[in-house]
């Protein structure tokens, strides 16, 4: 078939006389239509990639508003295979009793019971005010995470956590979180720590509740982090 050149003065009309793909080199993107949410991606050569591939490094997996008036939140069904290790952010947690701690606990993956042995190892330290030092200490097989101290009324509790390995089998879980807010008679607080589960229980979910009140407000977002 002979080559048709086209002159100075000619055009072709892409909509309609143009069929298949048009190469990279020449314009094109050497691939055909995709769908919905999907966008190009370079990697040597034009391929589609779905919204996913673009997220980023953290996966939305659940957005959690408590229910005002509950005395604790379970976040069932979060930590699977898909990813390894997990970040969880909560704000605006707000008591209905001052001066009580926000505390968190693992659920089972077999049947989403909390895990409230002796299980947790982990230390905290904190800060309040102009600096002055409270809540330092480590806790051994105790029943369950201290994520925040003394917390007031009326304020809001926001955290950031990261959970490592929840699902893996035969591997002891282990966290870190920072916390802020207010305290309990006025003072800005802060506390940090980490440590980890001393059993090879699989879980697959996390409970957050107060020491003694209800939850009367607030927000926990779950993600999986991608690559891990």
């Amino acid at each position: 078939m002979a080559i048709t050149r086209i002159g100075s003065n000619q055009s072709i009309n892409l909509a309609s006389n143009i069929t298949g793909t048009l190469p990279v080199a020449n314009g094109g993107i050497g691939i055909a239509s995709g769908t919905t949410d999907q966008f190009l991606k370079f990697t040597g050569t034009t391929t589609l990639a779905s919204a996913a591939d673009n997220a980023g490094g953290l996966v939305l997996i659940s957005n959690n508003t408590i229910p005002g008036g509950g005395g604790e939140i379970d976040i069932t069904n979060q930590f699977s295979s898909s990813y390894v290790n997990y970040r969880i952010i909560g704000s605006g947690i707000n008591m209905a009793t001052d001066n009580t701690q926000l505390r968190m606990r693992t659920l089972k993956e077999s049947d989403d019971s909390q895990e409230n042995a002796s299980s947790y190892n982990y230390s905290i330290v904190g800060q309040r005010g102009a600096g002055n030092p409270v809540d330092d200490g480590g806790v051994n097989a105790a029943e369950y995470v201290i994520i925040s101290n003394a917390a007031s009324t009326g304020q809001s509790i926001n955290f950031d956590m990261t959970i490592y390995k929840p699902f893996v089998s035969g591997n002891y879980t282990s966290f870190t979180h920072i916390c802020g807010g207010r305290r309990s008679g006025g003072d800005g607080h802060m506390t940090s720590g980490g440590g980890y589960l001393n059993q090879t229980t699989q879980y697959s979910g996390i409970k957050f509740y107060f020491s003694s009140g209800t939850i009367s407000a607030g927000n926990i977002i779950v993600f999986g982090i991608k690559d891990s």
